[in-house]
């Protein structure tokens, strides 16, 4: 297991916080009523550095899943802060809350009104690092608050029922979007791949699962 360093300081000061605390109302989009789209919600200096904090000293890993049957390797690397399970992904080598994803995690609480007890964190090395179409089934009953960290990708969502109906939001470093309760039973969602050239991404996905 790779040994995770402390995480020292502090992402946010009173002043920065207070200015945060009158931000505006979620954007507005097709699935308005699932999915609640903050906008940027951290200082960039401060999304940078809790970016690579976590690029340096999280145990990423590539770990492999069941896809239509068979097993696969994800397309991306993973690492799991939080509540211990003891099935699938997040039964492996769980990890402590180093100080800044905890405070992370309860900037995120106090802005969405969720609390969450893990953090799947997402590392999407280049453009073909990538999630395929899917529902997070461990999450049915909560809400999913994702923290996008370094570049720019594309997050798409589709209705279950019409996948016609799709919407991209493009996730830029210090930015908050929160799939609410309900969301995981009638969209899908996906971070498709892309040959532009693209940085280094960092997805972090609070939520409240059964340990």
């Amino acid at each position: 297991m790779t040994e995770l360093k402390a995480m020292e300081g502090s992402l946010f000061n009173d002043d920065e916080l207070s200015r945060m605390d009158q931000r505006s109302d979620p954007a507005q989009h097709p699935f308005s009523e699932l999915i609640a789209h903050y906008g940027v919600v951290m200082p960039p200096s401060e999304a940078r550095h809790l970016f690579d904090e976590l690029l340096h000293n999280a145990p990423w890993a590539r770990r492999n899943m069941m896809l239509h049957g068979r097993e696969v390797e994800m397309p991306r690397d993973i690492a799991w802060y939080g509540v211990a399970r003891g099935q699938g992904i997040y039964g492996r080598d769980p990890q402590p809350w180093p100080p800044l994803l905890l405070e992370a995690k309860r900037h995120v609480e106090k802005i969405s009104g969720y609390m969450y007890n893990g953090c799947l964190c997402n590392l999407y090395r280049t453009g073909q690092d990538s999630v395929a179409w899917h529902s997070d089934k461990d999450a049915l009953a909560g809400a999913v608050a994702s923290l996008s960290l370094g570049a720019t990708r594309t997050f798409r969502v589709r209705s279950k029922n019409d996948h016609s109906l799709t919407h991209d939001f493009h996730l830029v470093p210090g930015s908050l979007l929160v799939m609410l309760p309900g969301c995981q039973q009638a969209t899908e969602h996906a971070v498709p791949k892309t040959k532009r050239p693209v940085g280094l991404r960092i997805n972090l996905t609070f939520r409240q699962v059964g340990s």
